[in-house]
């Protein structure tokens, strides 16, 4: 099965096929699975995309939660 992974602290996706777990290749940390089935995650666009890691990153993290580029979800810097 592929699965579309998140990373919680920078926010760059990842698609994995082999494994259950995954380390984000940009910060190291452990991703989390998007829960967005890979077959849809391929339809989007690139504006489509961001805009999805936006609305995760905002479901996944508390308030206030300190990201690599800044605080919240907002200060994704891709």
């Amino acid at each position: 099965m592929i699965r579309v992974f998140i990373c919680p602290r920078c926010g760059s996706a990842g698609i994995v096929s082999k494994y259950r777990q995954a380390r984000c290749r940009r910060c190291g940390e452990p991703m989390e699975d998007s829960g967005s089935p890979y077959t849809d995650w391929v339809e989007l666009d690139l504006e489509e995309r961001e805009q999805a890691v936006l609305a995760w990153r905002r479901a996944f993290l508390s308030p206030g939660q300190e990201t690599e580029r800044g605080k919240g979800p907002e200060s994704r810097g891709n």
